[in-house]
This record gives C-alpha cells, structure tokens and sequence, in this order.
C-alpha cells in the first residue's frame, strides 16, 4: 500500500520543500515588516515631539514680536530714520497700463 501511495506520489518531497521555502520566507517578511512598522512609529513619535518643540517656540517668538511691535512708537520710528511718505500711489493688477513689466 506505501509502495503505491509513492508511485502516484512523485513530487511530494519537491512540494514539501517549496511548502517548507515558503513558510521561512513568510516568517522571515513577517519578522522584517514588522520591525520596519515599529521603527517608523518610533520616528513618527519623534518627529510629533519635534512639531511640539516648534510650535512652542514659534509661540514664544510671536509673544515677543507682539511685544517689541507694541513698544515702537512714531517717535521711536522717526528716530530710527523712518520718514514719512511724501505721496501715494495705487496700482491695479488687471489694468495694462499700470502694469509694472520691464519689457512694455
């Protein structure tokens, strides 16, 4: 009975071993994929801290401009060299004749 079971059975080792290569494979992907997926959450935890840090000390430096704009006064400005304009002049994006290119 063995003997005729091996007869109709001729690739059965071959299809062990492809079974076998395959499961390794699975298991070696399995074991990479996953410790690709942990480092990039530890780079994405990384990199929300880093957004926190930023957005703290983007808010310190806009308290600081707000408070160096609040202390600059016209003295302070004509001091400083500002001068006040003598005319002003209005310029419209679609009007062709106002236009501000080199080459007309």
């Amino acid at each position: 009975m063995l003997r005729l079971a091996l007869t109709y059975q001729p690739y059965m080792a071959r299809a062990m071993a492809l079974c076998a290569a395959v499961i390794v494979i699975s298991v070696f992907l399995y074991g990479f994929l996953l410790l690709e997926a942990v480092g990039h959450t530890a780079s994405r935890s990384q990199a929300e801290s880093k957004i926190r840090q930023i957005t703290s000390e983007l808010g310190t430096l806009e308290a600081n401009y707000l408070h160096s704009t609040k202390e600059v006064t016209p003295e302070l400005a004509a001091s400083l060299g500002f001068v006040k304009p003598i005319e002003t002049s209005v310029l419209f994006v679609g009007d062709t004749a106002l236009s501000l290119n080199a080459g007309h």
